[in-house]
């Protein structure tokens, strides 16, 4: 199953892919209200391309004490799909055209990502990270850094 680009990485970011215990493959995202253009916009338009019913709803998360919108649907090919392309994304991101390859990058900023006087992706994944670097300089970009910073130490009990 082709998945759009923006909405792998959006997904891969800010998204949960989970197989439910009563046996149900569900697919969602949790934007602050603050993002719901994205949501409107991107998100929900692309999961109804998908061909599978898209129910949105907004929920007071008493974790984050806000207001957050959710796009779910459930797909069981939809969810094999994208257990697949997470497993290897930075594979993924390499196979994608120029063009695709924007898309996936401007999905994984709104996800991961904030703009300054410099645009900085938050990810875990090296390899992905160092794939998104390529492929950047790839399309002509010229200072494109990489940098993560990993600590296993812990503060000393008070």
């Amino acid at each position: 199953m082709k998945i759009d680009p923006y909405l792998t990485a959006i997904l891969y970011g800010d998204g949960s892919v989970s197989l439910r215990k009563d046996g149900a493959y569900a697919i969602w995202i949790d934007q602050a209200e603050i993002n719901r253009d994205i949501m409107v916009n991107e998100v929900i338009p692309r999961l109804r391309h998908l061909g599978s019913k898209v129910y949105v709803y907004r929920y007071y998360a008493k974790k984050d004490k806000t207001y957050k919108f959710r796009a779910l649907i459930y797909s069981k090919q939809v969810y094999k799909s994208l257990k697949f392309i997470f497993n290897s994304i930075d594979t993924y991101l390499n196979e994608l055209s120029n063009y695709e390859a924007r898309t996936f990058i401007a999905g994984l900023m709104d996800a991961e990502g904030t703009v300054t006087d410099r645009i900085v992706i938050y990810n875990s994944n090296r390899k992905l990270l160092e794939a998104v670097r390529n492929k950047l300089i790839q399309m002509g970009f010229e200072y494109v850094y990489i940098l993560q910073v990993w600590s296993n130490l812990r503060s000393p009990d008070l």
